[in-house]
């Protein structure tokens, strides 16, 4: 058999799994906690680091490559320096392995005792150059890896790691490669473009470590990217340990003791329970009790502060009953009936207010299309259909003739975040007609091969900021979240279905070899899509709606009117840009701010709330 040390074997030293072997002395702790050095996806190179593979595929979440950088001390260090988190047993702590990135998760295994011998994360090595793995005589904290070495970690009964060294050494880093989003698109796009060259951005973007936002670690960018590429079902190397930074940072995200956000405690355990990991120990956290204890008796998911200041709103409500549905089975009752009070009527079209109150919204209030998207998502989750089709009828009414929707005041243009939200509601919702024709029109705003290799498959925030944002050619924030907005248009896939399962580990790169044709892109269209009617095509400029829904790949990313969303290229008038933002702060109180602050503060903020809702 191979090997783990037992503790406290009758006949000495017994090596049973390797894997399992002593990684602190019995009783240490069994955190989450990982180095403060963050390494990146894909193998090492020049010789460098320490290559960190972790075989995911018995969980159906892939086979992720990471570089530990700098001189790993142990196996374990490797482990966190790459970016996983590890948790041991309780009885041993971490003197067996029994956890990775959250799997197995805590219902199948609690991890009080040793792991089983059928069920264990088997340890193993390569060496420099070597072709085959050897399977590790010691513990992962008693092994000093090389400097290009390989560490190897499989779950299961002791196999080895489904990929060799040599096929784990050509694992590169996520990168910008969008090999096939031509300058101007034709009608015959391959399936999926859109999709992919947004994932291929989104990705190569989340590679570079968490998001940030001057300076300051962006959280909640960083986990409405993860969702995104859940959604497109790609790009799993970067997700994940985008995934495994935000359970490190759960405090510093939502906060902590007398301070948390629910709505950015909402979004994690979304989060969590897309990525499919244990929602009940997300870093150390139990995230479903943690956002339990912030419901008050009349149902709302209020914000905790030590100043006495509530900013929870009707995003994070949603989230709330989205996530714990979710992870539950079934919607929150309290929580539900909360929500409802915010739809802004009783009977007939009725949207949802922004600001929470535990008095019913009365019919004729201002309602807003963001807050009405992500309430429709959260009552269809709890299974509440009739007033969500009430909520529909709305937000239907909101769209404009070319399938754009505009936020409220003083975002009240049409823009990619507002338009996104609405098509993952309609999309939930089953409005087929009115979701091709919104991601049609965010289709349109993705950046080509035209634009430069940094922003290529970005979406704009709105068609007076596209020509500026292709000559900067700079992955902005504004441009990040625009596209992680529209991403779960281009999908097919709402806040109610998203996951990672059967995801790909590496962005789909698409084609930019192919020269641009000699006339520029046209501004109407004038052949539908393949498949598609003429008459269902929807050209950037169209002022009519899709008369029916495009006909969908295998890969659920619509090829039909979104390709044709990009045949038409843009090259609006250059007025400023929209400014964007992001943070945990923001998210909860932009609504507030905008009573507080100057109007130019106002609309970063208010910005930053729009892309913040997921």
């Amino acid at each position: 058999m191979s090997g783990r040390w037992s503790i406290g074997a009758a006949a000495g030293v017994l090596v049973l799994l390797g894997a399992l072997a002593p990684a602190s002395p019995a009783g240490a702790s069994s955190s989450e906690t990982a180095s403060a050095t963050v390494g990146t996806a894909g193998a090492c190179s020049g010789g460098k680091g320490v290559t960190v593979a972790v075989d995911l595929t018995h969980f159906g979440k892939g086979f992720r490559v990471r570089c530990a950088p700098t001189a790993p001390a142990t196996g374990i260090d490797a482990l966190r320096q790459a970016g996983f988190t590890v948790v041991g047993t309780k009885k041993a702590g971490l003197a067996f392995v029994c956890r990775i990135n959250g799997l197995p998760t805590k219902a199948k295994d609690a991890c009080i005792d040793t792991p089983p011998l059928t069920a264990y994360w088997a340890y193993y090595h390569a060496a420099p150059g070597a072709t085959t793995w050897s399977y590790s005589t010691v513990g992962a904290a008693s092994y000093h890896p090389v400097q290009g070495s390989i560490e190897g970690w499989a779950f299961g009964a002791g196999a080895k790691p489904s990929k060799t060294p040599a096929q784990v050494r050509a694992t590169k880093a996520q990168a910008a490669s969008f090999a096939g989003l031509a300058a101007a698109v034709p009608a015959t796009a391959p399936p999926g473009s859109v999709g992919a060259a947004a994932a291929a951005y989104l990705a190569s973007t989340l590679a570079r470590g968490v998001y940030d936002f001057f300076g300051a670690p962006d959280y909640g960018l960083t986990a409405d990217a993860v969702l995104a590429l859940d959604a497109l079902g790609s790009g799993q190397s970067v997700a994940g340990a985008a995934t495994a930074q935000l359970a490190q940072h759960v405090g510093d995200y939502a906060g902590s003791g007398a301070d948390v956000d629910a709505g950015a405690l909402a979004k994690l355990l979304l989060v969590a329970v897309a990525q499919g990991e244990d929602p009940t120990s997300f870093g150390g956290h139990d995230l479903v009790a943690d956002l339990a204890a912030l419901q008050t008796p009349a149902g709302r998911l209020a914000d905790r502060s030590s100043t006495g200041t509530d900013a929870s709103n009707t995003f994070g409500q949603s989230l709330a009953v989205i996530a714990l549905a979710r992870q539950a089975g079934t919607a929150p009752a309290a929580a539900t009936a909360y929500l409802l009070r915010q739809q802004c009527g009783t009977t007939g079209p009725a949207g949802f207010r922004v600001v929470l109150d535990d008095t019913p919204c009365a019919p004729g209030t201002a309602a807003d299309v963001d807050a009405t998207a992500m309430a429709i998502q959260a009552l269809l989750a709890a299974g509440d259909t009739a007033d969500a089709a009430r909520a529909l009828d709305w937000l239907a009414g909101r769209q404009a003739a070319d399938g754009s929707f505009a936020g409220s005041p003083p975002t009240d243009v049409a823009n990619a975040n507002s338009t996104g939200l609405a098509v993952e509601a309609l999309i939930a919702g089953g409005r087929t007609t009115s979701a091709a024709a919104g991601t049609a029109w965010l289709g349109a705003l993705q950046m080509t091969c035209a634009a430069p290799t940094a922003i290529r498959g970005a979406v704009s925030y709105a068609p007076d900021s596209h020509s500026a944002d292709e000559r900067g050619g700079v992955a902005s924030d504004q441009l990040t979240r625009a596209t992680t907005q529209a991403a779960l248009g281009f999908s097919g896939v709402s806040l109610g279905s998203v996951t990672a399962t059967g995801s790909a580990d590496a962005a789909a790169a698409v084609d930019c070899s192919s020269p641009p044709p000699t006339s520029g892109p046209s501004t109407t269209s004038t052949s539908a899509p393949a498949g598609v009617p003429p008459t269902t095509a929807v050209a950037a400029t169209s002022t009519t709606p899709s008369t029916g829904p495009a006909p969908s790949d295998p890969s659920g990313i619509d090829t039909g009117v979104l390709s044709d969303g990009l045949t038409a290229g843009l090259d609006p008038e250059d007025p400023a840009t929209l400014p964007a933002t992001g943070s945990r702060h923001a998210e909860s109180t932009a609504w507030l701010a905008l009573l507080l602050l100057p109007a130019g503060a106002a609309l970063v903020l208010l910005g930053r709330r729009r892309g913040a809702p997921r």
